[in-house]
Order: C-alpha cells, then sequence, then structure tokens
C-alpha cells in the first residue's frame, strides 16, 4: 500500500512539473512570434487576388493587373488567403534606415508541391532547385521552407514568392521574420526538442537496462515503441543531415507505422489485454499492423506515381485512419481497465491521454488537409511526458512483480503448520550460511530438536493434539532465540535451529533454556492439557565443517541424547 502511494505521488508530481513546463515553453514560443509580429517587420506584404499560375509570373508584374494586388495580414488573426493551385505574394521593403535588417521567410503550408521565389529581375522558374543560389524549392513531404530573403536588397524592387500546391493554400501559413527574431524562435524550439529528446533517451537507456535484465519484454516493447516514435520525430524537426533529407520522410513514415504497432502491444502485455479482452487485442493489432504496411506503401507510391496522386493521398488517409482507430481503441480499452480497477491502466490513463489528443488531432489535421497545423508541436512533449509516466508505471509493474515472487518463494520456504521454515527453506540457509563461512571465521550452531514420544501423543489424542504440540515447542523456541536466530521444521517432529556466531558454552545455554521451558510450560488442546519434553543434538558450522556434515553431527549427537533418557541435551 505504501509503495503504491508512493507511485502514485511521483505521477502527480510529473504531471504538475510537465504542465510547468509545458506553459513555459509557450510562452517562450508565445513571445518568440510577438517578436516577428507584422508591426516589427521592415516589409510589406501583398497577395494576388488573381488567377496566376507559378509559371506565369508574367501575369502579376503586368501593370494591367496592378488592382489585384491587395494587403495581406500575416497576424494569427486575419482572414486566410486561400486560392485553388497557387498565392503569390508580393514583398515590399522599408527604406528606413532603422528598419534595414536582414530577415527570412518561413512557409509551412501543408505538402507544397513548390516553392518559387525571387526578385524581379532574376526570377526564374528554370532555375536550379537549391534555396542559397537559385530561385525554386522543392519542400520535403514534412518539413517546411525556409528562405532567406535578399541581403542586399535593391531599394524599391520587390520580392516575389509564389507557392504551387495541389490543394488549397492559405495566408496563414507564411510568416515574415527578422532574421535574429527567427534564429531566436529556433533556438527556443531547439532547446524544448532537445529536452524532450534527453527526456526519452534515458528512458529508453533505462528500459533497456531493465529489459535486458529482467528478461521483461515489456521493457524491449517500450524502447521498440520510444525509439520508433524519435525517428519520427527526428525527421518532423528536421534532426538529420542535410544529405538524407531526401529519404528521411521514409523513415518517419515507417517509424510512426512502428511506433503505434509497439505501443500497442507495449499496451497489450503492459495491461494484460490480451487476457481481459482478447476480440479487442486482437483487431487492434491487425489494424497496427496494417497502419505499418500503409506507411511501407506510400514510399512505393511516391516513387511510382509521385506525391500528388489520388492513389498516394488515399495510402496517406488509410495510414492516418489506422492510426486513429488504433489509439482510439486503445484508449477505450485503458478506459474500461481502469473502470475494472486493473492494476496498471491508471499510469497509462494519465500517460497516454496527452499524447493520444494530440496525435488524433494532427492525423485529423492532416488527413482533413488544415492550412496551419498547430497539433502537431505538441506531440512530442507529450510523447516525453508519456514516456516518464510509463516508466513509473513500469517500475511499479516489477515492484510488483518482485513482490509477487518473494512471496511464492517465501510460501515454498514456510511451513504451513507451524508458520516456520520448512525443510527446502533450512537448506537454504544452510546454503547461505556455509557461504559465509567460507569468506569469514565465524562459527555457526546448529541444534537438532526431536520431540520425545511424539508418536504416543498422536496415538492417545489425535493427530489435531499433535499439530498443538508442534505449534507449542516453536512458540517455545521462537522465544528463547535472538532476532538473527532461525528454526525451521525439518519433518514429522523434528525441528533444526540456526544460532548465529554461537560457541559451544552459547549454544548450550539456548538449548538449556529451551528445555527448561518445555518443561516448565505444556501445550494446549481441547482443554487437555499435554506436557511433552524434547531431545535436542548441537554440532557446529565452520570452514572446515560443511552444512551436511554439521546435519549429520547434530542427528548423531540427538540420538546419544534419545539413548540416555530423553529429555536432554549433547554435543556432537
Amino acid at each position: 500500500m505504501l509503495a503504491d502511494r508512493f507511485f502514485h505521488v511521483i505521477v502527480c508530481l510529473v504531471l504538475a512539473l510537465s504542465a510547468l513546463a509545458a506553459a513555459h515553453g509557450a510562452a517562450q514560443t508565445g513571445s518568440a512570434q510577438a517578436a516577428g509580429e507584422p508591426s516589427a517587420l521592415p516589409w510589406s506584404s501583398e497577395y494576388f487576388d488573381g488567377d496566376a499560375s507559378c509559371t506565369e509570373p508574367a501575369t502579376v508584374w503586368d501593370a494591367a493587373n496592378a488592382a489585384k494586388w491587395k494587403p495581406l495580414s500575416l497576424t494569427r488573426t486575419a482572414s486566410p488567403v486561400v486560392h485553388a493551385s497557387a498565392l503569390w505574394i508580393r514583398v515590399s521593403r522599408s527604406d528606413h534606415p532603422e528598419l534595414a535588417q536582414s530577415g527570412v521567410a518561413a512557409f509551412s503550408f501543408f505538402r507544397p508541391t513548390t516553392v518559387y521565389y525571387g526578385l524581379e529581375s532574376d526570377f526564374s522558374v528554370a532555375a536550379t532547385p537549391d534555396a542559397r543560389s537559385g530561385q525554386r524549392r522543392n519542400p520535403t513531404l514534412l518539413n517546411p521552407t525556409v528562405i532567406d530573403l535578399p541581403e542586399p536588397w535593391p531599394a524599391g524592387q520587390p520580392w516575389y514568392v509564389c507557392v504551387a500546391s495541389k490543394q488549397e493554400v492559405s495566408s496563414h501559413a507564411i510568416s515574415l521574420q527578422p532574421t535574429a527574431a527567427h534564429r531566436e524562435a529556433t533556438l527556443q524550439r531547439a532547446r524544448w526538442v532537445v529536452a524532450c529528446f534527453a527526456v526519452m533517451f534515458t528512458m529508453m537507456l533505462s528500459a533497456i537496462f531493465f529489459g535486458w535484465t529482467l528478461k521483461d519484454r515489456v521493457y524491449l516493447l517500450y524502447v521498440g515503441h520510444v525509439a520508433a516514435f524519435m525517428v519520427f520525430q527526428a525527421v518532423r524537426n528536421q534532426m538529420v543531415p542535410n544529405a538524407m533529407i531526401s529519404w528521411a520522410w521514409i523513415a518517419s513514415l515507417i517509424g510512426s507505422g512502428l511506433s503505434v504497432l509497439f505501443a500497442w502491444h507495449f499496451l497489450s502485455v503492459f495491461m494484460m489485454v490480451d487476457r481481459k479482452l482478447p476480440r479487442v487485442d486482437r483487431w487492434l493489432r491487425r489494424f497496427a499492423w496494417g497502419g505499418l504496411a500503409s506507411a511501407c506503401a506510400l514510399p512505393v507510391t511516391v516513387s511510382l506515381l509521385g506525391r500528388a496522386h489520388l492513389v498516394t493521398d488515399s495510402v496517406l488517409a488509410v495510414m492516418n485512419a489506422l492510426t486513429v482507430i488504433v489509439c482510439a481503441g486503445a484508449l477505450g480499452a485503458v478506459v474500461y481497465l481502469t473502470w475494472k480497477r486493473q492494476r496498471f491502466a491508471g499510469y497509462m490513463l494519465i500517460g497516454w491521454t496527452p499524447l493520444f489528443v494530440v496525435a488524433v488531432m494532427s492525423a485529423v489535421e492532416v488527413i482533413t488537409g488544415a492550412a496551419q497545423p498547430i497539433w502537431g508541436r505538441w506531440v512530442l512533449p507529450a510523447a516525453a511526458f508519456e514516456a516518464l509516466v510509463l516508466s513509473f508505471g513500469m517500475a511499479a509493474r516489477t515492484l510488483d512483480l518482485r513482490n509477487e515472487r518473494d512471496l511464492a518463494r517465501r510460501s515454498a520456504e514456510i511451513d504451513p503448520l507451524t508458520g516456520v521454515l520448512n525443510r527446502r527453506g533450512v537448506f537454504n540457509l544452510l546454503e547461505q550460511l556455509q557461504m559465509d563461512v567460507a569468506h569469514t571465521e565465524r562459527r555457526h550452531a546448529l541444534l537438532y530438536c526431536d520431540l520425545d514420544f511424539f508418536k504416543r501423543i498422536n496415538d492417545q489424542h489425535g493427530h489435531d493434539a499433535g499439530d498443538a504440540c508442534l505449534q507449542h515447542f516453536v512458540a517455545c523456541a521462537q522465544a528463547v532465540l535472538r532476532s538473527e536466530d532461525a528454526v525451521g521444521r525439518i519433518g514429522g517432529e523434528e525441528f533444526a535451529l540456526l544460532l548465529s556466531a554461537q560457541d559451544e558454552t552459547q549454544a548450550l545455554a539456548v538449548a538449556e533454556r529451551l528445555r527448561a521451558k518445555l518443561n516448565a510450560s505444556a501445550a494446549t488442546w481441547r482443554d487437555t492439557v499435554i506436557p511433552f519434553t524434547a531431545s535436542i543434538g548441537i554440532a557446529f558450522i565452520d570452514a572446515q565443517t560443511p552444512f551436511a556434515v554439521a546435519l549429520s553431527n547434530a542427528d548423531a549427537a540427538l540420538y546419544r541424547a534419545k539413548d540416555g533418557g530423553r529429555d536432554r541435551v549433547c554435543l556432537a
């Protein structure tokens, strides 16, 4: 009970700290965005409210179409500007000397096909697709495009950008920022991402250690889930070399599918869903495998058909739909098992709910083609929080398993009638004492005890009365022993007393006290007083005398005590 409360307190503390960290991150992000608000920028921006593809720059430069250029507000509260296939934007720089600073344009459209940009004098659709030296850039499937504004910028010459997309595009996905503000926002984001990755990586390393040590597959499933998710988020947060950026999106998709698959298998084992809800477990396993298959099929369809194809979009939609189904089904199973008071469902409910919400909302944004996704930025903090909480849950599970194992071991070594060690427990303790004397000079005493005329007691009063005599002997033995000593039942009416670090004089004194106590008291059974005595043989375990030899010596001394008239103590 105390351990349960301890873990619940820890989980609550983690929840509170994570909430504070999220609030701090949001405040930092908000301050960075505020630094780049249009009111503080040295540019004015317009959009072309007409039909013109990105391969028709002459149309937007034509003086006859000058009236089609409308002011463009880039604030987050502005109404979006939507075009079916292409959106032209014109940026003019202020001549004020205090505002003459370099800047960047960030485009975070939902999967634009191509971004064209440049000054009117060098704008060319046939230029090389290099963000630094050319006028065209092809964004990756997941990453936004960030372009340096020209520096120096010829006075009075506007800068153009055209975003080509196979779907509607919105001005909400564009931001113009001073370079310093952009770098500050990027640095804040990098700090946040690195902190979240550090948490997940640390939890993953600890899970690898415990999984390898305990041979418990739930830890390995957890490692698979976290590792695949980190690969997915590494690509999402542009933490891959530039040389790999064109292929990184494939690893991102497969990592996403593997993460969902490992997550469900982990949850199934961790909360025993396969036993409690077998049908749900089977179906969600199939959906998880289907999501992984879709993730693996998407790169194939992209390579064969291109990204702007109905089949490609359908595969992506299927993958995200299966992800939503698995997540929703998993959360339903967690809620149901929490209601049924399953031992570890509470950890899953606390740790996984934030990640479930942001993952589902992010998937919905992708499925619906939201122009300005907002939920994706919270996936990584929610995943770090999940890793922390589930680590505590696995620690609680491991503690429970260890307690159950220790209880089973103790039960296997305890005599159910007397509550002391049984024969197996006595021999295990003797082995431990043997290892102790092998490294020290200590000497331990072994007292072999046998109740006198015990068969006569069973014959006259019955076996229940004999059981009462056995229990009375144990009570008398425990009264004369120290806390570091032990008593065990070898079998029938034979008992062994193990005295730690005792010499002959001390062992004889303990044996005589036990014999005297038995003589002074008697067992009681159904108002019948049954007096009895015991014979005791003493031997010693040391570096030269193994416990098997000591046990044989004590048995021989016991028989001498019985041959000498019983109710006496003999040394080996």
